[in-house]
């Protein structure tokens, strides 16, 4: 009897589900074709086909001819594929996984520096690129990741000529403001709540003929890790990021390391901006090859001789030995009133970090 019953009940579920699977591929496609139609601000996408599949388990649309470009005040980029796979679950259709092989990007940024801003144009090919998307029940960003797999381009303004990298990863991640915050004053904690997680990663940086590649040509592990505080995420603009530093916004840097030459480091501080918009904190720094460094950076002419020389003294007497025989230091490292500081030494100035 149990058994006579179990079997229609299970018929019944499947079938049920079979139903389920093609109304969520319906709604999958409606919301790409939707999207493609009426993209969010600043994004635009086309392709020349769509076809929705993956039964059972998943939603998978298949793209052919591939192109989505995003413009801001500052940036404009481009992707192009012949290809790509976007792939989701029926029962999680907010967290979405792009696959893109043989990925072209194009793309300029309007980078800020001590006399302004300087356009930096940039090209890269990745063999694969993968992206994943989280979103909230509104539709707003959760956690966004890229990784570029076998990337390869250009970026002469930024490196000064080519570039190649075995893996390249950017992740962000967004915080909600709890219903707590509505209405607090600035002062009403000892921290505001960090509103955005940015990391960024890379292994087996190759820079050719490159102007940046003073400490060698080969970076071997790039690592960015940081977190942005306040009573909202600010917009690059002079107004709104004033507002921003006023009610004490922060930029936490919990984690840069990098091995590039004979510079081997980890720092970490906080960062915030002085009433001209210039960059100011306190880091601590920790590694080798600060001296090797500081050599190169002299001969290359990106430091004044006498300012490597003064660093190089202040630096040596905190020297210690590793078991390895290589110096190893732990050094302050800050920037207020738009310098950089190592130690004592002001090493390099800062402009805003916009243009007034």
């Amino acid at each position: 009897m149990r058994l006579r019953l179990l079997v229609p009940a299970l018929a019944a579920i499947l079938l049920a589900y079979v139903g389920y699977w093609f109304y969520a591929a319906g709604r999958f496609e409606d919301r790409l074709r939707h999207w493609q139609q009426m993209p969010p601000a600043g994004i635009a996408g086309s392709v020349s086909d769509i076809a929705v599949g993956g039964f059972p388990f998943r939603l998978e649309a298949r793209f052919t001819g591939l192109e989505l470009t995003g413009t801001g005040s500052r940036h404009q980029w481009r992707l192009t594929a012949p290809h790509a796979v976007l792939t989701a679950l029926p029962w999680r259709r907010h967290h979405m996984v792009l696959e893109v092989p043989d990925a072209d990007i194009q793309g300029h940024v309007a980078w800020p520096y001590a006399g302004g801003t300087k356009r930096h144009d940039i090209t890269a090919h990745a063999t694969v690129m993968g992206a994943s998307l989280r979103q909230r029940a509104d539709g707003q960003i959760a956690r966004l990741s890229i990784d570029l797999i076998g990337a390869s381009g250009t970026a002469p303004s930024l490196l000064g000529g080519t570039f190649t990298a075995r893996d390249l990863q950017f992740h962000m991640r967004t915080h909600q403001p709890d219903a707590s915050d509505a209405g607090a004053p600035p002062t009403a904690g000892l921290t505001l709540p960090e509103r955005l997680e940015l990391v960024c990663r890379g292994r087996g940086i190759a820079l050719r003929d490159a102007g940046l590649a003073v400490l060698g040509s080969a970076i071997e592990t790039f690592t960015l890790v940081v977190g942005i505080d306040g009573d909202s995420l600010p917009a690059r603009t002079p107004a709104v990021l004033a507002r921003w530093r006023e009610a004490g916004g922060t930029l936490a840097v919990k984690l840069l390391a990098i091995d590039w030459g004979p510079l081997s480091i980890e720092a970490e501080g906080d960062m915030a901006l002085d009433e001209a918009l210039r960059p100011i904190g306190a880091f601590v720094a920790r590694g080798t090859g600060f001296n090797a460094a500081l050599d190169e950076l002299a001969a290359d002419g990106d430091v004044a001789a006498d300012a490597a020389q003064l660093a190089r003294l202040a630096l040596n007497a905190k020297a210690a030995q590793n078991d390895d025989g290589k110096t190893r230091l732990e050094v302050p490292v800050s920037l207020q009133d738009g310098y950089a500081y190592l130690g004592p030494v002001p090493l390099v100035p800062i402009g805003p970090v916009v243009a007034p």
